[in-house]
Parts: structure tokens; C-alpha cells; sequence
């Protein structure tokens, strides 16, 4: 049994339940836990998917020329900039696998100031404040945001990791800005 869509789909009855009879339970339609919106990828096919090798390539190139310093291709933001490129999430935050700052720094100067160049509506933004998820030792301090303007959860990017706030940002508003899963909100 599980969420269809917007359907809860009971499981089949087992033969350990004596013979295999229709059933007249009545499963009423609920919400889905997570809808999702139409794709506008930030590019047309062919410019996207150039855009989309030149950054792979650049941040492999990076990783690998940074190898001795314990970076490895698995590291990497190329899946994430693809569905960012796609229009499926609304930001990338960059470097939290890359260790440290410096590195983090040489990165985005290596590789995501040019993958930002590809489409006007792609802004890379460092965070410069204590962006701190709620219940968590999490801080985002020194991080990159590579968002998409032009996405319709780039307010929520603005709120949760660019914008100075008093109180921590709760994980679930951090979860809408990067484009994960959160319950009962359209994606």
C-alpha cells in the first residue's frame, strides 16, 4: 500500500487471507504528499546541454587537480546543476563537500562563476551571515548559492539562505529553496 499520485493504493490481497475476493472498502482521495509543478528549464535543449558539459568538465578538472587534498569526483554539484538548469530545483548550494573555505573559494572561481555565466537568470550569491536550519548545528557561513531568478521558489532561496534573519530558518523552508521533497508542497 502507498501514495499514487493523489490516490492511496491499498496492497493486494495475499492468498495467506483465504481466497482472493473484491474488496468493498472505499479509500477516500487525499492529497499527494508532494506535487509537482511543469519544468521551465533556464535554456533551450541545445544551450543546456552545453552549458551542462562545460561545468561537469571544468569541476572535474577541478576536483581531480585537487585530489591530494582529499577531493573526489563523488563530490561533485554536476546532478545538481543539471535539474537547476532543468528548472526542477530552484538553487544549488555549492560546497558543502568541498571541505573548506579556501578550496570553496578556488571553486566557485574555477568553476561556478562560468557555470552562473550560462543564463541570465542564474545568480551565484556567496552567504555572508549565520543562516542557521533550525534543530540542527547546520550554518551555511560561507557557502555559494547558485539560484535561478527566473524559478518560482526563488523568493523562498531569497529568504531562507540570502537574506539575514534573526531566527534559525526552518529545514523544511531550506528544503523548498534547494528544491527537495517537503511534505504537502508543490515542488
Amino acid at each position: 500500500s502507498g501514495w499514487c499520485g493523489s490516490v492511496w493504493v491499498p496492497a493486494p490481497p495475499s492468498s495467506a487471507d483465504g481466497p482472493l475476493r473484491p474488496s468493498r472498502k472505499k479509500f477516500a482521495l487525499m492529497p499527494a504528499p508532494c506535487r509537482l509543478r511543469a519544468p521551465v528549464p533556464v535554456l533551450p535543449l541545445p544551450e543546456l546541454t552545453a552549458a551542462y558539459l562545460r561545468a561537469t568538465a571544468s569541476e572535474a578538472r577541478f576536483l581531480a587537480e585537487h585530489a591530494e587534498q582529499g577531493l573526489s569526483a563523488e563530490q561533485g554539484h554536476s546532478l545538481e546543476y543539471l535539474l537547476l538548469l532543468g528548472g526542477l530545483k530552484p538553487a544549488v548550494l555549492i560546497c558543502l563537500s568541498y571541505g573548506t573555505s579556501q578550496l570553496t573559494r578556488k571553486a566557485v572561481d574555477a568553476v561556478w562563476r562560468q557555470a552562473a555565466a550560462a543564463a541570465p537568470q542564474l545568480e551565484l550569491e556567496e552567504i555572508r551571515h549565520d543562516a542557521r536550519v533550525a534543530g540542527t548545528r547546520e550554518c551555511f557561513r560561507g557557502m555559494w548559492v547558485l539560484a535561478n531568478r527566473a524559478h518560482p521558489e526563488y523568493g523562498c532561496v531569497r529568504r531562507a539562505l540570502l537574506l539575514p534573519r534573526d531566527e534559525d530558518v526552518p529545514f523544511a523552508e531550506v528544503g523548498v529553496a534547494l528544491g527537495y521533497p517537503v511534505l504537502g508542497h508543490v515542488l
